[in-house]
């Protein structure tokens, strides 16, 4: 078995989409490298390792392609990684604002003299401008480092075009040009960088929730520790307007806690002795103390964090073109000012004139726009997604939203609040006492809506369970088990039938029960009929709602059921559905998106439940809700986090104005470069006598690269056509288990890890 190590490393020096792709795919030619991905926009890298290739060896890889990397290490009372990449974009910003200021204040008498003598200056105050510029040109030497070495080593980047330009300039004896083209390079970058920074401002703001320190008990005392060192068991003291420092649960104490930042719900939920807490939720006038269930990094904040991290790096097939031609834009670019030159000398024009041509040729060519294109679009979507209570995971899955024109959905749980009740019972030469014991007995291990539903109806009626052996799930059907020696089986009539069991006593009850939109379950004991169980669950209060907005984005909502066709067209027809599918199989859900799908229609799922898992998988886009199972989540390409379904029309929104925003920066790069160029080549002079001096090429190049981010940007503002962001369901505030649980789900008496 080959064990991957994962690795994350911030790299410095990239500049441009041609210097992303370069670290990329140079570090993934490395054996042992698996699953290399760099991120322009954080300026990072992960990738899984195997064998004995170790950091070092990687940093001396990037090292050599030209630009320098530093491992992450996440250790005992240290800054996470999301720290040490907000830091290291806060030094470069800083970096850049220093070099900003200090080329400004050399630049103007530089500007000031150039425009003074405007004919020919004297040799002493060429000597001064030479004196001026020599400041600016050191202040920005990088892009000479970079680009040259880019040159050398034939991958020539956007700091080649600069590099070029500028050497270029001074060598001519173009010292304002040569100074300005620098200065207006750095200005952009300043204003790039703080723009980038607030795509990831979603990210750091969730990941400022958590606590850094937690205070231990000791027996007797008490010690303050920094989160990461805590470990499972560990008791924490959680004071009064306090934020948890981990996921735990309550060991004494009551209080009420604020966890609107998972959840959307502003009404604080109630915690006391043997409840959840989850990491980052706030505290409110109680003290209490709580046991640690998770580690910090498999907190459910964390997961969140890293989710929705990994999302953002991750890349829709619509960047594959600009990968394409970032590949090979700078060298046609400074093959094209080579020719501009030429053609210029060609045509008897002076050597300043056809120089100056061929600078604002490599100046205004604006790589990096194509770079920004996608990566800041899908980071402002995601974590605007993220913000409203939607994990996507992975960028993929907004340009295949954008698309979709079906939004599937399993009933009990989905369409439903899953807070089923048994309104009525049917025995049948059986007492009520006796078949309610079975029921309950044979439902223990099994987390269905349903299951629970009697389990909690035993409950209130004081009914004990026995113990069941053998127990056995029966897919979209039922379960099936042994109690004292006798084969039970209890389920939908679908399984009574499978099994040779007649349900012609209760037909009627049932078919009445499914007439009202309710779930008859049967239960058989040694082949024979023993009652019916009328289940019944209303649907979620913001239903209604997010299925009309569904219809008028031109989505038409099917419902996918393993209910009677009878209990899943009532819900329907309470919701306004057209279509309904009913007494399906997992494998009959997962055929019927494939039969949409062969139509030629573009299918979402939504689900909750492990039989929803094939057709949330089989679906262009599969979401789990966040009170479901972990196989339904494990399956899906995102989490509804408040189990809303009003985030289901958002998710279709969102992606569609994502999906419009990257291709309205990659319309603007590629239209920008091709109008830019050719511009600055000088095909407008010979008629109109316009042309573009080397400064405002540089002006232009960088305005490009802003107004990409700036677009993107926009998306963190914008409301996805009126889908309201905070959930219109209730979060329950009493009972152990919350319909809004995103971490685990507990199987009998196993928590399962729901790792997102």
């Amino acid at each position: 078995m080959v064990v991957y190590i994962s690795k994350k490393f911030i790299i410095t020096g990239m500049t441009c989409e041609v210097c992303r792709s370069r670290v990329e795919k140079g570090v993934a030619s490395l054996e042992g490298a698996t699953d290399v991905s760099v991120n322009l926009l954080t300026n990072s890298m992960t990738l899984k390792t195997e064998g004995n290739l170790t950091a070092a060896d990687i940093v001396a890889k990037v090292e050599a392609l030209g630009y320098g990397a530093e491992e992450i290490i996440e250790t005992a009372g240290q800054d996470t990684a999301l720290d040490k990449l907000k830091q290291n974009r806060e030094k470069n910003l800083k970096e850049a604002k220093a070099r900003l200021l200090g080329s400004f204040i050399f630049l103007i008498p530089l500007a000031l003299l150039t425009f003074y003598y405007m004919e020919e200056a004297p040799l002493s105050v060429r000597v001064v401008e030479c004196l001026l510029l020599a400041p600016i040109l050191y202040l920005n030497r990088n892009y000479f480092k970079s680009g040259f070495r880019a040159l050398i080593s034939k991958a020539p980047n956007m700091d080649s075009l600069v590099a070029l330009g500028a050497f270029a300039s001074t060598l001519y004896g173009f010292f304002d040009s040569a100074g300005m083209i620098v200065t207006l390079i750095t200005l952009g970058k300043f204003l790039e960088l703080r723009a980038k920074g607030k795509a990831s401002a979603a990210l750091e703001k969730m990941a400022s929730i958590l606590p850094k320190s937690a205070r231990r008990v000791l027996g007797d005392s008490v010690e303050e520790v920094a989160v990461s060192r805590l470990k499972l068991g560990d008791v924490v003291i959680v004071a009064p307007f306090e934020r948890a420092p981990a996921d735990g649960v309550v060991v004494s104490g009551e209080s009420a806690f604020d966890e609107s930042f998972l959840t959307g719900e502003a009404t604080p939920v109630l915690k006391k002795e043997g409840y959840d807490v989850k990491a980052g939720s706030l505290n409110g006038a109680g003290a209490l103390k709580i046991r640690v269930t998770s580690l910090s990094a498999d907190s459910g904040v964390s997961k969140i964090l890293k989710l929705v991290e990994e999302a953002s790096a991750s890349k829709p097939k619509l960047a594959m073109l600009a990968d394409k031609v970032s590949g090979v834009f700078v060298p046609i670019v400074i093959t094209l000012s080579i020719v501009v030159f030429a053609i210029w000398l060609a045509l008897g024009e002076t050597v300043d004139f056809a120089l100056s041509m061929a600078i604002s040729v490599l100046v205004i060519s604006c790589p990096c726009a194509l770079g920004l294109a996608t990566p800041v679009a899908v980071m402002a979507g995601i974590s605007k997604a993220a913000e409203a209570g939607l994990l996507i995971k992975n960028g993929e899955v907004l340009e295949r939203a954008s698309a979709v024109n079906i939004a599937c959905f399993d009933k009990t749980g989905t369409l439903t609040q899953g807070k089923a009740e048994v309104s009525e019972v049917y025995p049948v030469d059986i007492t009520e006492e006796e078949l309610i014991k079975k029921a309950a007995s044979i439902e223990m291990v099994t987390e269905h809506p349903l299951a629970r539903a009697v389990r909690e109806y035993a409950a209130k009626r004081n009914v004990v369970p026995l113990k069941a052996e053998n127990v056995e799930a029966v897919f979209g059907r039922g379960v099936k088990g042994v109690i004292e020696g006798k084969d039970i089986l209890f389920g939908n009539e679908n399984l009574l039938i499978y099994e040779n069991v007649s349900v012609e006593k209760l037909k009627g009850a049932a078919g009445r029960i499914a007439s009202l939109g309710g779930t008859a379950l049967f239960l058989a004991e040694n082949k024979e009929l023993k009652g019916l169980f009328g289940v019944f669950d209303r649907p979620k209060e913001s239903a209604r709602e997010a299925l009309s907005l569904l219809k008028k984005m031109n989505v038409t909502p099917i419902v996918l059921s393993g209910d009677s066709q009878k209990t899943a067209e009532a819900v329907s027809r309470e919701l306004g559905i057209e279509q309904t599918i009913g007494n399906l199989l997992p494998e009959g859900k997962a055929k019927e998106i494939t039969r949409l799908q062969n139509a030629g229609h573009k299918v979402l799922m939504a689900g909750d439940g492990v039989n929803d898992a094939p057709s949330i998988m089989r679906a262009d886009v599969g979401l789990a809700m966040a009170g479901g199972t972990e196989v339904a989540a494990e399956s899906s390409d995102g989490i509804l986090i408040k189990n809303d379904l009003l985030s289901v029309a958002m998710v279709i929104n969102l992606s569609k104005k994502v999906v419009a925003t990257i291709k309205q920066n990659l319309f603007w790069a590629f239209f920008y470069n091709a109008l830019a160029i050719p511009i600055a080549a000088g095909a407008l002079f010979p008629s109109f006598g316009i042309k573009l001096t080397p400064a405002l090429a540089a002006f232009a190049m960088s305005m490009s690269s802003l107004f990409v981010v700036t677009n993107s940007l926009r998306l963190k503002i914008k409301t996805i056509n009126n889908v309201a962001f905070e959930s219109q369901s209730d979060i329950v505030s009493e009972g152990k288990t919350l319909d809004s649980e995103v971490y685990k789900v507990t199987v009998g008496d196993n928590a399962l890890s729901n790792n997102l």
